[in-house]
């Protein structure tokens, strides 16, 4: 019987000896067919082993192909979908006892995976697999169907995208990825890290039904990606097969969008500094990238509203509705960028109202800035979007409740203010920058009512800051490459009319000091005086400003005054007449630069009976 027994091991071990080791007996050439069979079979692709195959079964049943390649389809594409140096399967033992081949784990070695879009717009990566029925297929079977991998890895692989219809290429290196799939029916998780632009980008995916989602359903799904660049979170669905799409809550946060922009090089020319972080719900598939239910921050602005981005074959079209917070556009503005030149504010604007002077900016050197204005950036997008802002500031503008249409199409920027709240007051108008021709061309029109400036520098024909509530108009239009050009150029008009405030006087009140001699002690002549009333209008012509109605009323002083502001040169022509109740009047004229005005009285009249002043002694 112990015989019997070791006899009956014997055989059995022989047995299944022989079973594991069949497989292994098999030709080279024979596995290789085998295996580009199946792959075939389940993709629709094909599959050259260029290298010796090698066999193990020690830890466990493994086959090791060399030099490996999966063809891409059929299209104008230039490469390979992958090439692999080494690829190790892993075997099922069992199977391998009927002397079949079915993959357990399946490991790619430095593999290089190149996704491309040929000219027609045909995607490699997009096989249409074998016919369901044939020879050694049961008719009504899905031959498409993907092996059941338990793991896919990845070690050291390096991914490309290239879009043959515009030359876009993104490459990735350092792909380590696992991947496991233990049912057909069941669920994909996926981890892994890639690099790309020497960052380090770590992922983790989970498909809820991946088979659904490659037959063209829906599948639940979660992404989760890391860098120091950003992060990115996705909670929803992806779905349809040549067709993707994605449906579900987003969350992205950005701590440098500057560094961002640099990292992706995804908008070259594009100024945004500061973070930014994005919370909604996303519908994105095709060329459609829809927005909603949004929370937007970026740097000093935070918003929420709808944001859609049409991707066409030209420009993308953003439309949609936000509500603004808060909008600082100064980080958006580039550093060394002239402000306007010391003691004048940019056109039709005032400077915010406070108590107190407002801080005087480093003088600009004389003369308008010449350096190239670009709005090659207008070019690149259109634009469709409804603005309602609680607060904007630019420079030392702050804007208060504004409602507004952003509208952009072929480089022309037009920004209808239906209504803006500044200073106490309200405004509407418009604001064109138009980059579609070879020269940049600008517009503003601009009504302002019931506004309160307070110390408004001027620094103009004598007169020093203005305070005071009134009216603003404004009409302009310039054209230029860059900003002196824009100032040569200007034509439009505009309009004043303030009332109940006061202004400076301090280049006049000295000369008229000089001029009225016997006043010279009289409180009347103050370096800031009380107004009742102050308008004026002005025409430009070239740059050229010129203005006849300017008018002052004042218990201590009224005046009138006449003359031209070269705007481009910078330069003043007028001629204006103060009149001092009871002490005199004059005729000056104001000429030369704005930064060093002359002043010459023409005439002066003194006040017949005026008493005068006592000579003290020596």
């Amino acid at each position: 019987m112990r015989r019997l027994l070791v006899a009956a091991i014997a055989v059995v071990a022989i047995v299944f000896t022989a079973a594991l080791a069949a497989p292994f007996l098999v030709p080279g050439a024979v596995v290789k067919a085998r295996v580009a069979a199946l792959v075939r079979r389940q993709t629709g692709g094909d599959l050259r082993i260029a290298g010796p195959i090698r066999f193990s079964w020690l830890p466990r049943p493994r086959l090791t192909a060399l030099d490996v390649a999966l063809a891409s389809p059929a299209g104008g594409f230039s490469t390979d979908f992958l090439k692999a140096p080494t690829v190790e399967i892993g075997l099922k033992p069992l199977a391998l006892l009927r002397g079949a081949i079915e993959i357990d784990r399946l490991e790619l070695l430095q593999p290089a995976i190149r996704f491309e879009i040929d000219g027609e717009g045909r995607r490699n990566w997009i096989f249409r697999g074998a016919a369901t029925t044939g020879p050694g297929t049961k008719a009504g079977t899905d031959a498409g169907r993907p092996p059941a991998f338990g793991v896919l890895a990845i070690a050291g692989g390096e991914a490309s995208y290239f879009d043959r219809r515009n030359g876009k290429k993104l490459v990735a290196s350092g792909i380590d990825m696992t991947a496991s799939l233990p049912r057909q029916d069941g669920a994909l998780d996926a981890a892994g890290r890639a690099v790309y632009n020497q960052e380090s980008v770590h992922f983790v995916l989970n498909l809820a039904a991946p088979e659904i989602l490659r037959r063209g359903g829906v599948s639940g799904a979660t992404l989760d990606m890391v860098s120091a660049q950003g992060s990115l979170a996705f909670r929803g669905e992806f779905g349809g097969a040549a067709s993707p799409k994605a449906t579900g809550l987003i969350d992205l946060k950005i701590p440098s969008m500057q560094s961002f922009l640099a990292w992706t090089r995804l908008a070259k020319g594009v100024r945004l500094s500061g973070p930014l972080s994005i919370v909604g719900w996303v519908e994105a598939g095709g060329p459609r990238l829809a927005l909603t239910d949004a929370k937007i921050a970026l740097d000093a602005m935070a918003a929420e509203g709808a944001l859609t981005v049409e991707r066409t074959a030209g420009r993308p079209m953003i439309t949609g509705n936000l509500a603004i917070e808060r909008l600082d556009l100064d980080p958006f503005i580039k550093p060394g960028q002239e402000a306007a030149p010391a003691g004048v504010a940019p056109a039709g604007v005032p400077p915010p109202p406070s108590a107190e002077a407002a801080p005087v900016a480093e003088a600009s050197p004389p003369g308008w800035s010449r350096a190239a204005i670009d709005l090659a950036p207008l070019k690149r997008v259109d634009a469709d979007v409804s603005l309602a802002a609680t607060a904007i500031r630019v420079r030392r503008i702050a804007v208060g409740k504004s409602r507004m249409i952003l509208h952009l199409s072929n480089g022309r920027l037009d920004l209808d203010i239906a209504a803006m709240a500044l200073y106490g007051g309200n405004g509407a108008g418009k604001i064109v920058a138009d980059g579609s021709g070879p020269v940049p061309a600008f517009g503003a029109r601009l009504y302002l009512t019931g506004v309160t400036v307070r110390h408004l520098p001027l620094e103009i024909a004598g007169l020093g800051e203005l305070s005071g509530a009134g009216d603003v108009s404004l009409d302009l239009i310039g054209r230029g490459k860059n900003l002196r050009e824009i100032v040569e150029s200007l034509n439009g008009i505009g309009g004043i009319v303030f009332a109940d405030g006061t202004i400076g006087n301090a280049g006049l009140g000295p000369l008229m000091r000089d001029a009225l001699g016997p006043a010279v002690d009289d409180p009347a002549i103050a370096r800031e005086i009380d107004y009742s009333s102050l308008s004026g209008t002005a025409t430009i012509a070239r740059g050229t400003l010129r203005n006849r109605d300017l008018k002052l009323l004042s218990p201590r002083l009224s005046a009138t005054a006449a003359g031209t502001l070269d705007l481009a040169a910078r330069r003043i022509d007028y001629l204006l007449q103060p009149d001092i109740p009871g002490l005199g009047s004059a005729r000056i004229a104001v000429t030369g630069s704005w930064d060093a005005p002359i002043y010459k009285a023409l005439s002066v009249t003194i006040t017949k009976g005026m008493k005068q002043p006592e000579r003290q002694p020596r």
